[in-house]
């Protein structure tokens, strides 16, 4: 998952922790 939310952008990123996605 960290994987991802690296290759995605900061704003998805941020979106998707703000969902409740594991922040490391």
């Amino acid at each position: 998952m960290l994987a991802l939310v690296a290759e995605l952008p900061k704003k998805q990123g941020r979106a998707m922790a703000q969902q409740g996605a594991p922040s490391g």
